[in-house]
């Protein structure tokens, strides 16, 4: 099993990525650090729109709430893993992670790679505590998405692929 920690600012294509990279090999899982969160806020009946800075930056406090009080981002993304890892040893799984203490830690604990996907030329909605958290890491591998161009795209999912 394989865990790759991607990160890059919202709408920048990082699940197209993925995407892309499981058309190529088998064995992928997707989840995200802020699954849970959404997933509540759709039981509440809250109608989120992730192109909304406003929207984004209450996930954002959410789930910082529910990391600071219930430490549950590590305790959901443990018993994914565990859960994926039961069902399929041979996982290549890409955790979406925003917060770099949470990086740092999932890194560790997986002995993961980290992914970040930056889109060439595009401004960023996020708000300013996820600005910082997204560029403020050294990651293992950095994809320059200009997925305009497919081209450039195929190639950057063959390097990717052969890096696992």
């Amino acid at each position: 099993m394989k865990v790759i920690i991607i990160n890059g600012f919202g709408n920048v294509g990082k699940d197209f990525f993925i995407s892309k990279v499981q058309e190529k090999i088998e064995n992928i899982y997707n989840i995200s650090t802020i699954d849970p969160i959404k997933e509540s806020c759709k039981v509440l009946g809250i109608e989120i729109n992730k192109n909304n800075t406003k929207d984004r930056e209450m996930l954002h406090l959410y789930k910082k709430w529910w990391v600071e009080n219930f430490n549950g981002s590590f305790n959901y993304i443990v018993g994914k893993v565990e859960e994926i890892r039961e069902e399929n040893q041979d996982a290549i799984i890409f955790l979406h992670s925003r917060e770099i203490s949470e990086i740092t830690m999932f890194k560790s604990l997986f002995d993961a790679k980290t992914l970040l996907i930056k889109e060439v030329n595009k401004e960023s909605n996020e708000c300013d505590q996820l600005k910082n958290q997204i560029k403020d890491y050294d990651y293992d591998i950095i994809i320059e998405n200009d997925f305009n161009n497919l081209t450039g795209l195929d190639k950057e999912v063959e390097r990717f692929v052969a890096l696992l």
